[in-house]
């Protein structure tokens, strides 16, 4: 362990566990979060690992490159501990490539902050992702206090259920609800009257919108349906719901339905601005690249042009080295600008998504000599930028798995935009996959990233084979955000 940071206050503040081997990473950090965290600084893997065993911080920021055991195996080992399970690791590393990060995500990683470290950028994430580490530790416990209370004292005790702050409803198995609390209320925009004489069977909503269907299965199987998607209730409120529809088990005559449900759109809301800080600080370094580095490069590559053209005339003997540095600068400059577009591509937001997905599609052409075609709908504006920058995002996730995992020959891309939705199907006619397996192959994960960013949008991502051979991910975005589900 290097040091630990002198706190003369009581210590009520979060701890964070901030891991790197090399010193200066340490101090720079310590710098930016002694005064709002207690920290403790370690160089040495093992020695982390063993602390963070016997005492569990609240946040962990971890280098990905370090001697003994790297970050994505010390994330593992930490993960396979049920006291750190839940604890937030963010990885502080120069790699910017989607693998690294998709393996990242794989082993538990909550988020990535590259280097150079900006100030910041590491003081919003760390404030933002122990706000939703609180904010989820409090609903869970909520949730179990409540689940377990029902289960001890019996199904039907008004009195457990009154002052909580998450909605109950109960139904009997004929659609009529028996039991709804205050919060159930107030989180659909009711009264306890409308809801009390209320009947799920007859809510065109919950039959037209899956809710149904999860109670039919929840009341069969026994085993509870999770929903967590925005919502538009019958009473004209709209939120994002996190819901458990449970069967409530009776020794004699029908079962129950059990409804217990959150509204998390705070939670989401925090989501949206992390993935929002993530992509802004992809756009400002691919700037510098372009705008900085780019222009210093190309101011190089002229003046050792003008040298080795100086030495030739003069039959120099070097002339040809200058001529070949110029060639060297050049394809740096070529590289130099493929990573800049590669972390943001700026013109999303001059010329739209369409431009962009027929952009990427000439550009899988050219680079892979694979066959990419995009089709489009006259009307696919998206206005939203955080909805066109994760739509891009995987649109590139899709085709990347296409061409790496699928040998893909030929790619469709097409947007169409119809009933107050805008779908973005990607196909391919390579190898196709499998479904039934665990997602644990690199494309795998490629998968895991596409479905969390649509849950971002509250969009549907449905991945499916073709049968004539390839893959179709199928992606819906709501242009009104309101209609997912109801209750």
């Amino acid at each position: 362990m290097i040091e630990e940071s002198s706190m003369e206050e009581p210590a009520v503040r979060p701890s964070v566990l901030v891991v790197d081997d090399a010193p200066e990473n340490l101090m720079i950090m310590q710098a930016i979060l002694a005064k709002e965290y207690s920290l403790k600084l370690f160089n040495d893997a093992n020695d982390a690992l063993d602390y963070a065993f016997s005492n569990p911080p609240d946040l962990i920021l971890l280098d990905v490159m370090m001697p003994k055991i790297d970050g994505f195996e010390f994330c593992r080992r930490l993960k396979a501990n049920h006291k750190l399970l839940d604890v937030p690791v963010i990885f502080i590393t120069a790699k910017n490539d989607v693998d690294n990060e998709a393996l990242g995500f794989s082993v538990g990683a909550s988020d990535f902050i590259h280097k150079p470290i900006s100030a910041p950028v590491l003081a919003a994430r760390v404030n933002t992702h122990l706000k939703i580490k609180f904010m989820l530790e409090e609903q869970k416990t909520g949730r179990k206090q409540a689940e377990a209370a029902l289960d001890e004292l019996s199904q039907l005790n008004q009195s457990i259920i009154t002052g909580a702050d998450f909605g109950v409803m109960v139904y009997k198995a004929d659609g009529v609800c028996i039991l709804a609390n205050e919060a159930a209320a107030n989180i659909i925009g009711s009264s306890l009257e409308q809801i009390r004489h209320s009947n799920y069977r007859e809510n065109s909503t919950w039959r037209n919108f899956g809710l149904l269907k999860a109670a039919e299965q929840a009341l069969q199987t026994g085993i509870t349906q999770k929903i967590n998607a925005p919502v538009s209730t019958t009473y004209g409120k709209n939120f994002w719901c996190m819901a458990s529809i449970g069967r409530i088990a009776r020794k004699e005559g029908m079962p129950y339905l059990l409804v217990v449900f959150s509204d998390i759109s705070a939670y989401k809301e925090i989501e949206r601005e992390v993935i929002g800080i993530s992509e802004e600080t992809k756009r400002l370094v691919g700037q510098e690249l372009h705008d900085d580095l780019g222009q210093h490069l190309t101011g190089i590559a002229f003046m050792s042009k003008v040298l080795a053209q100086h030495l030739s005339n003069q039959s120099h003997p070097d002339a040809a080295n200058a001529a070949k540095i110029t060639s060297m600068v050049n394809e740096a400059i070529s590289k130099t600008r493929g990573m800049a577009h590669g972390l943001y591509p700026v013109e999303l937001e001059e010329i739209g998504l369409c431009a962009m997905l027929q952009r990427l599609a000439n550009s899988v052409e050219s680079i892979y000599q694979t066959q990419c075609e995009f089709i489009c709908d006259d009307e696919c504006a998206v206005a939203d930028s955080l909805a066109a920058i994760n739509l891009f995002r995987i649109a590139q996730e899709a085709i990347s798995n296409a061409i790496r995992h699928g040998k893909a020959t030929k790619i469709t891309l097409r947007m169409v935009s119809k009933a107050n939705l805008i779908t973005l199907e990607i196909a391919d006619n390579g190898c196709g996959i499998d479904l039934s397996r665990k997602p644990l192959t690199k494309s795998g994960l490629g998968m895991h990233t596409m479905q969390y960013r649509a849950s971002l949008l509250g969009a549907s991502l449905h991945i499916s084979a073709i049968p004539a051979g390839g893959t179709s991910i199928f992606i819906s975005v709501p242009l009104k955000q309101d209609n997912s589900y109801a209750i």
